[in-house]
């Protein structure tokens, strides 16, 4: 474990990212409401071909990336998504797919076995069917996604569920952690929904309100003992981790500090990853403190989980606290000094 810290510390000192996230297209076969995606199709014009992505791969290996998650969209919809995922393998990268599971039926399970994936994280919002296909748009669907976990649990394929919580699915969430951990399933959820990637708002809509994220934390700190928790953040310390240890790419090959940062560093194709990583817009990014944003709330319990890039996106200002974020601060905090009150 220490030699983790030191390995993890010595990255983080010279800003060497060891993950890296690759949007590899915005095409799906979801139409999910509460989706950041602006459209569901890439433009012709500027999509990579198999030698160009080969070229983006190259160059993230020599920025001394060591695990890439491939996403979409739905990264298997891409034309080129096994020949990629087979030189992102043979390059020596640990790999991982974000996938909504329709395209996981046993033969592709099988090729991911047979590759070697380290990780299948699979979005699923309910065990309840209708829940998850009105969230999905698809019906079907969540049929599909509990055959592929059968799929992946067969052939020991390591995967985790991921939960986006939306007002429609937060009520039912715990029945489907506990079904989860029965299972021996990794879980985690996610109460942040972001506005689309044009700056449209209306997922917004599907967001969980106050009263809902209260119930649901007060639940949450009951399971996790929330009681010990302690935390103080100081306005000098940085945001985020975005430009440290992991960094992002595009579906057209531009370098990223981070998938939710929408702020191009250059493309990969034109310019090395050096030569992009250390640029003054990079040092921006990497360097935005707690002190700089606007409605800071800094406390002895829980702060804003503030994300600069979803900042952007909803309010064209990476520096504005949200109004939700605050909310899902206040929410816990709310929680915290309830149970601190009991102790």
């Amino acid at each position: 474990m220490e030699l983790i810290h030191q390995f993890r510390n010595e990255r983080l000192e010279k800003y060497r990212p060891f993950k890296g996230t690759i949007e590899l297209t915005y095409r799906c076969n979801e139409r999910c409401s509460h989706c950041y995606l602006d459209n569901f199709q890439d433009d012709e014009t500027k999509t990579l071909n198999f030698k160009q992505w080969q070229h983006v791969l190259r160059e993230l290996k020599s920025g001394g990336v060591l695990y890439l998650d491939f996403i979409g969209g739905e990264p298997m919809l891409h034309p080129y998504f096994w020949e990629i995922l087979e030189e992102a393998v043979e390059l020596g990268f640990y790999t991982g797919i974000i996938t909504n599971g329709l395209k996981l039926d046993e033969k592709a399970v099988d090729r991911l076995d047979d590759l070697g994936v380290s990780n299948v994280t699979l979005s699923l919002y309910s065990l309840n069917a209708a829940i998850h296909d009105h969230m999905t748009n698809v019906k079907g669907s969540h049929q599909k996604i509990m055959k592929a976990i059968e799929y992946l649990a067969d052939y020991r394929v390591n995967f985790s569920l991921n939960c986006l919580l939306t007002k429609h699915n937060i009520e039912s969430y715990f029945e489907l952690e506990d079904w989860a951990k029965a299972n021996n399933y990794r879980i985690q959820p996610d109460p942040f929904i972001t506005a689309k990637t044009n700056g449209d708002n209306a997922p917004l809509k599907e967001r969980a309100s106050f009263e809902q994220l209260h119930s649901f934390y007060k639940e949450q700190a009951r399971r996790e003992k929330w009681q010990h928790f302690q935390r103080h953040e100081n306005l000098e310390d940085e945001v985020c981790g975005a430009g440290k240890l992991k960094c992002a790419v595009d579906r057209y090959g531009d370098l990223l500090t981070c998938l939710e940062i929408r702020d191009s560093l250059g493309s990969l194709l034109k310019s090395s990853f050096e030569e992009l990583w250390g640029s003054k817009k990079a040092n921006y990014w990497r360097h935005l403190k707690n002190k700089d944003l606007k409605n800071f709330s800094c406390s002895s319990g829980f702060s804003c989980d503030h994300c600069p890039g979803a900042a952007r996106q909803e309010s064209g200002d990476e520096l504005l606290v949200s109004q939700y974020a605050k909310n899902i601060q206040l929410a816990k905090n709310r929680v915290l000094e309830n149970l601190r009150k009991v102790v």
